[in-house]
């Protein structure tokens, strides 16, 4: 069960991390100078989250099982007493902070942004909403990497 869990983590956190690279490197220079830019980042900015989300909730399920099967008792003694808690209470804010990030970009901020820029009215600029977008997106990243590298150090043992 264990191997089960900890690949399916894996999958989970690449699809995420992956996503969110490829929408920064490959996607977004990609449509740079196209006439429907705005539509294109709102739409797929919708299918996106129609993964984002399930796969958010599949890390947090998988998590959770795997400190349990690691013995890894959620309490504030478990996640402080030791090293090994100690990573995984970081990796659990990481986590509450990626959650609220997201969640304000995207069912706030980021709709906001999206629907502004595509109506082209010049009186709501969106310019404060895409820039809080972006910042969101890259935030989330830093913090997912960060995140895989702590899960790294934990399964290491470091």
């Amino acid at each position: 069960m264990y191997f089960t869990s900890v690949f399916i983590h894996i999958i989970a956190a690449a699809i995420w991390i992956g996503g969110m690279i490829f929408f920064a490197i490959v996607l977004l220079p990609a449509i740079k100078n196209h006439p429907e830019k705005a539509i294109l980042i709102h739409t797929i900015g919708l299918k996106y989250r129609l993964l984002g989300w399930p796969v958010l909730s599949l890390l947090l399920i998988t998590g959770l099982y795997n400190m349990y099967l690691r013995q890894v008792e959620l309490s504030w003694i478990g996640l402080t007493d030791s090293n090994s808690g100690r990573l995984i209470l970081y990796k659990l804010l990481i986590f509450l902070i990626t959650v609220v990030i997201s969640a304000i970009h995207d069912f706030y901020i980021g709709t906001k942004a999206t629907e502004i820029w595509m109506k082209n009215n010049s009186e709501n600029d969106p310019g404060r909403f895409r820039a809080f977008a972006r910042w969101a997106g890259r935030v989330n990243l830093l913090l997912a990497l960060i995140a895989a590298g702590i899960g790294v150090a934990f399964v290491r043992g470091l």
